[in-house]
């Protein structure tokens, strides 16, 4: 089967607009990955970079009483569970460890596990299941 340039124009296009730095795409016969350095501004977008440390809200680092939260690496539709009415990967007031999995962000078909970057406590899941989610946005609280 031959590789259709518009279509994989069009999902490269959709993938930019949603700040995601990794783009991949199969047919029958061909596998095709693109990864954009997180500097490029083909869309007028910034990609934003994939952080394994936990990132503090602006307004978290004005009061430092606030608990320190676990962003969203990438845009996606955020699963709380690995099935539909399965079990949570976490609840609030679960203990954690390091590198523990938290939930699943989907995005163009590949879902990505989402994990601990420090052991604590979840204080708070700050998204529902199914959730569509930007890369930035605050997932959990978790207090260390």
């Amino acid at each position: 089967m031959p590789i259709e340039i518009e279509a994989i124009i069009a999902q490269m296009e959709w993938a930019a607009a949603r700040g995601l730095s990794e783009f991949s795409t199969s047919t029958a016969d061909t596998d095709l990955s693109i990864r954009r350095s997180v500097t490029s501004q083909a869309s007028g977008q910034g990609a934003v970079p994939y952080s394994p440390q936990p990132t503090v809200d602006t307004a978290q680092t004005a009061t430092a009483t606030k608990t320190p939260t676990i962003d969203a690496p990438m845009a996606g539709c955020c699963h709380l569970s690995s099935e539909s009415d399965g079990t949570v990967f976490v609840r609030e007031g679960d203990t954690i460890e390091l590198g523990q999995t938290l939930c699943m962000i989907e995005a163009m078909k590949v879902m990505t596990s989402i994990t601990a970057t420090q052991a604590g406590t979840v204080k708070a899941i700050l998204v529902e299941d199914g959730d569509q989610v930007d890369a930035g946005t605050a997932l959990f609280e978790v207090q260390p």
